[in-house]
Parts: C-alpha cells; sequence; structure tokens
C-alpha cells in the first residue's frame, strides 16, 4: 500500500518492496502520525540528492492508548485531543511552505472498533484524510525510514512504539518482510505493572509475556553479520538516559549504539522508582516516564533473544518512510548519504556552494604520494573533512578548524557512525593544531598517529588549495629530493616552516617547496620567502 496525499502524488511502492528514483519536488511535505502514545508533526523539504532537510518537527502526548474504552472504542474526549493536534500541525506546517499534511494513524486507532467513525469526525472537522496503516505497511515504513539515514546493509528494524512493536527484515537496504505485534510500551505498561514502583511479579510477568510473543519472530535469527536497528520514542528515551550515564562525543540520537548492558541497568534502576521520580533520570522526559520502563523491559527481552549487544538507535521511522515512498526517493547507499548531507550542510551554510572539490581530491592524491598506506576507511573520512571546512569558514575564518570540527559532530549528517564522525572532528582539529577532547578520541578508535597523519594531509591540502590558481586542478607529482613537491600549475612556493616541520613529524616526508617541476620557467628563480596562512 502506498500511503496516500493531496495531490500531486505519484505512488512509490512495488509489489518487491523496491523503491526508485524520480525527480525530487523542492516543495516542503509535511507528515503526521498519530501513533498510540503520540503524535508527531515532520516538515522537510528534499535536496537534490535525496537529503531530507528538517523545517519542523513537533510532538504531542495523545495517550490514544489510554483512549480505548473496555470495547476497543475510541473516546470522544480522543477525537477532540486529535483535531486540536492536527489544526496546531496545520498551522506549523503551512508556516513552513507545506501545502498539505498528510496524516497516517497506527496502532491504537487501527485497534479501534469505531476507526472508521474516528476517522470521518476528524476529517469533517480538520478536512484531513487519515490513512491507518495496516501493520505491515507500518513496518515497512518505518525500515524505510529508519535504514534512509545510517550506514546498514542487511539486518532488521524494530520500531518500538506505545501500542504495538513492528519487525521488519532487510537486505541490502531493501524491506524484505514486517510483522507487528502487541508489545507497545504503554500498552504492556498498563497491562502487567499495576503497582507503582511495580513488583517484581509483575515485572517478570511481562518479560514472560514479551518472550513467548517474540518466540516465533525472525528477529531471534540475526546472525553476527546483520545489523539490528531500532527506532521510536521509547528507543530513542531509552538511548538518552544511556548517554546520560556518562560523556559523550556525538549530540545527535540517530547512529548511536545503545548497548545491552547499558539496557539492563536502566532497567535496574527504573523498575526501583515510582513513575513520578521516573523523570528525575537524565533522558527520561515527564511524558515518557509512564510508559518507559514497559518499553525498556520488552528491548531488554528481545536483545536477550536476538543475542544483540547492541541496537543501532534511528532517529528516523514511519514519517520520513513516508516521505520517502511519496517522492520515490531510490534507497541511497551509504557512500551516496554521507555526500547528500555533506551537500546539505554545506548549501544551508553557502547559499548552495558545494564546498572546494579540490580540496578533498588533493587530500587524496596527497595521500597515494605521501601516505599510500593510510587506513582508506581514514582516507574517506577526511575527504568529508575537507568539505566540511568550507561550513566552519562560513561561520568564523578564523576558527574554521575548530567551527567544522563542532559541525561533524552536531549536524545533522547521515550515513556516518558516531565513531566516523568523531575521527572527522579529529582529524579537523588536528589540521588546525587544536587538542582532541578525551570522549571525541575515545569515540572515534583511530590511532592518534594516524588521526595525525590524516591531518596534516588535510592541512597541505587546504594550504595548496588556497595557493593555487582556480583553472588549476592541483595534480599531485612526485616529492623530489630537494623537497620539491609537484603540483600541476603551482607558481614556486615555500612551504611555511610549521607545515613543513608537522609533514616530517607525522608522514616523515621532507616537503619545502611547492612546485609545477614540469614547467622550467616556473622553477627559476628558487622562492625565498614563505607565505603562511591565517
Amino acid at each position: 500500500m502506498c500511503v496516500h496525499c493531496a495531490p500531486p502524488c505519484v505512488p512509490g511502492h512495488h509489489g518487491d518492496g523496491s523503491l526508485y528514483s524520480v525527480r525530487v519536488s523542492p516543495a516542503p511535505r509535511a507528515v503526521a502520525d498519530i501513533g498510540s502514545n503520540s503524535a508527531r508533526l515532520l516538515v522537510v523539504r528534499a535536496t537534490d540528492q535525496g537529503h531530507l532537510d528538517v523545517l519542523a518537527d513537533a510532538r504531542v502526548a495523545l495517550r490514544l492508548m489510554r483512549d480505548l474504552d473496555a470495547n476497543s472504542r475510541l473516546t470522544t474526549a480522543a477525537v477532540q485531543r486529535t483535531v486540536q493536534t492536527l489544526s496546531a500541525f496545520t498551522t506549523i506546517a503551512r508556516r513552513h511552505g507545506a501545502r498539505a499534511v498528510n496524516v497516517v494513524a497506527t496502532s491504537a486507532v487501527r485497534d479501534a472498533v469505531n476507526r472508521e467513525a474516528f476517522i470521518a469526525e476528524v476529517q469533517r472537522r480538520t478536512g484531513l484524510v487519515v490513512v491507518v496503516l495496516s501493520g505491515e505497511d507500518e513496518a515497512r515504513l518505518a525500515l524505510v525510514g529508519a535504514v534512509s539515514g545510517l550506514p546498514v546493509e542487511s539486518g532488521a528494524v524494530v520500531d518500538l512504539g506505545g501500542g504495538s512493536m513492528e519487525v521488519a527484515a532487510f537486505e541490502r537496504r531493501r524491506f524484505r518482510a514486517g510483522i507487528t505485534v502487541p508489545l507497545g510500551a504503554l500498552r504492556l505498561g498498563d497491562a502487567f505493572l499495576r503497582h507503582d514502583p511495580p513488583r517484581p511479579s509483575e515485572v517478570a510477568a511481562l518479560r514472560d509475556h514479551v518472550r513467548s510473543t517474540l518466540g516465533a519472530v525472525a528477529i531471534t535469527d540475526l546472525t553476527v553479520a546483520e545489523s539490528l536497528v531500532g527506532t521510536g520514542g521509547t528507543i530513542r528515551a531509552l538511548a538518552k538516559a544511556a548517554r546520560g550515564r556518562g560523556q559523550v562525543a556525538v549530540s545527535r540520537l540517530h547512529g548511536y549504539n545503545l548497548r545491552r548492558r547499558d539496557v539492563a541497568a536502566l532497567v535496574d534502576a527504573l523498575v526501583r522508582l515510582p513513575a513520578a521520580r521516573r523523570a528525575t533520570v537524565p533522558g527520561i522526559s515527564s511524558t515518557r516516564a509512564e510508559s518507559v520502563l514497559g518499553g525498556a523491559l520488552v528491548v531488554e527481552v528481545l536483545m536477550d533473544l536476538a543475542a544483540a549487544e547492541s541496537i543501532l538507535v534511528s532517529g528516523y521511522g514511519v514519517r520520513q518512510g513516508v516521505v520517502i515512498e511519496q517522492l520515490d526517493l531510490q534507497a541511497a547507499r551509504p557512500r551516496q548519504l554521507r555526500d547528500a548531507s555533506v551537500s546539505a550542510v554545506l548549501s544551508r551554510l553557502r547559499s548552495g556552494s558545494a564546498g572546494s572539490p579540490r580540496r578533498r581530491l588533493l587530500v587524496a592524491s596527497l595521500a597515494a604520494t605521501l601516505a599510500p598506506r593510510l587506513d582508506s576507511e581514514l582516507l574517506d573520512m577526511t575527504g568529508h573533512a575537507a568539505r566540511l571546512v568550507d561550513a566552519g569558514a562560513r561561520l568564523d575564518h578564523y576558527g574554521r578548524w575548530s567551527e567544522s570540527a563542532n559541525l561533524a559532530i552536531s549536524a545533522d549528517l547521515d550515513g556516518f557512525t558516531h565513531a566516523e564522525l568523531c575521527t572527522i572532528s579529529a582529524v579537523l582539529l588536528r589540521a588546525g593544531e587544536a587538542a582532541v577532547p578525551p570522549a571525541v578520541r575515545r569515540e572515534s578508535r583511530v590511532p592518534r598517529a594516524s588521526v595525525e597523519a590524516a591531518a596534516v594531509l588535510l592541512a597541505l591540502a587546504d594550504d595548496i588549495d588556497r595557493r593555487l590558481p582556480p583553472s588549476q586542478s592541483g595534480t599531485v607529482g612526485g616529492l623530489g629530493r630537494d623537497g620539491r613537491l609537484d603540483i600541476a600549475g603551482m607558481p614556486p612556493m615555500l612551504l611555511p616552516g610549521a607545515l613543513s616541520e608537522r609533514c616530517r613529524a607525522a608522514l616523515h616526508r621532507d616537503i619545502r617547496e611547492l612546485s609545477d617541476v614540469r614547467n622550467t620557467r616556473a622553477r627559476t628563480p628558487r622562492p625565498e620567502v614563505a607565505v603562511e596562512f591565517k
């Protein structure tokens, strides 16, 4: 099923679950997700490379799951709160340029026996069409959204909501199959945890229920090579709380590895607290305090059954999945994701500029000549760092290295792990000869000597890029015994002494002069002064 919206919209879901590429619409898109615990709005604009630039992101704690009466009917109060929420969402969406709000509803509305009457009344009062997702459609859209911004190839996505949990398998970033199970955080908390704080017998009963329900689910068959991706408010709340237990380098949750031992420690802490005090745990909001324990227990059992040491947290889900399918965006590979997200940051800060592509090319060429054994993944991250320098310079010319390093760990850069973002940040800081914070160095896990070598290559590439005439490609030749580094089109220039010394220390190369050695006229007379950039 394709989620429908106000025209124009081209269905983008094939029977085999694939996504295909068409021209991207520049108009902002707005999606509202009416969940069992929360209602969420997302307004985005797709870039020409398929990156979704967020214009607005809002949430209301609706608690529709609790509005289902004994006969599984949504109450009049539920209609009233939903109408008010959607009216506010429409105002926000229009403020950010969206012409329509595409509304989807999940577990609580799906389970209601009066869902048709509920939908009709909401539409009558708001003018918005509400599409109720089947469990499989919800699982598929959650997967499409969650995987879209992560460097993963195969595995499973778990979307834990207030009323249900969706599990979807994927191969080569494509949806394979999906199911829904009634294991929502709010649903289970209300059903099993009757006392505050809960009794041990209630916690044990909830765990047993989750274990028996998940017993036949394919997620228990994950192999070591597959990824377990988690999305949904509860999983993100647990990730926030786990991050609050120690120093972290990357500010965003997207791409964070939530470890099983951290989930176990959080469960142990939360189970001892009454609901009112759970909000005192860093990362747990007051609107999430009541439901978080039920969800944490689900996650704990799920990770045990899957033998998963960690869950890769995605900040994206159903709403992003709706936009991606509506725009028929291709399921981009991780490298494409990275390039597109860096381009989006540069575009926001430099009015459409893609940054200096020559600096990135120079990094690769210099590495081939001066550091051929540099790790290929580190070289790739250094290339992304080379592009971000322009963004940092836009914020502060003199602090460009530190500003771009901060962007690496704070901007919405998709397709990178937290370790990779920390590596980019570390390389940028060292390129500017600034100290690398312990949290960044610890999460990067790249040896200091390797970071230093990459940083010096970047500093050298930046120096060359700023000297070289715009019309020149800057092809790097060999390094002569006389300390001349052959750069095509480069007028003879001495390398500043400090940078020359850094090349000797980190790269074990004696570089004293930049020159186009094939141009005999440019080689004489040899330069006697060194220009140093600030």
